[in-house]
């Protein structure tokens, strides 16, 4: 259920962040890795990409070749950027997208 799964997700913070405990998460869902400390992208058996959420991310081409995906807001930044609307294509999250947007001019 949703409760759980919200509950699981803030007991994981929790012994993160108020422990000090390193917590390793596999997921294949990008909108929750995105708030990771670090990411390691891994396929088949080999390292591809290792760091910080916004270096990983903005990787899109490189992430899309090995059948991932990224988080939704920095797939649409790089989408813009290639359209050729001069945007950030680090962005994680909506709240950074809407910032990014109204900064344009």
């Amino acid at each position: 259920s949703i409760d759980a799964y919200e509950s699981a997700k803030k007991a994981i913070i929790d012994l993160n962040k108020n422990y000090g405990i390193t917590v390793i998460l596999i997921t294949h869902y990008m909108d929750e890795a995105a708030k990771a400390d670090r990411i390691v992208v891994m396929d088949k058996g080999k390292l591809i990409l290792d760091g910080k959420p916004r270096d990983v991310f903005s990787n899109v081409e490189k992430m899309k070749s090995i059948g991932l995906d990224v988080p939704q807001v920095t797939e649409l930044s790089y989408e813009l950027q290639k359209a050729g609307i001069n945007i950030d294509t680090r962005i994680l999250d909506v709240n950074e997208m809407v910032n990014a947007i109204c900064q344009l001019k």
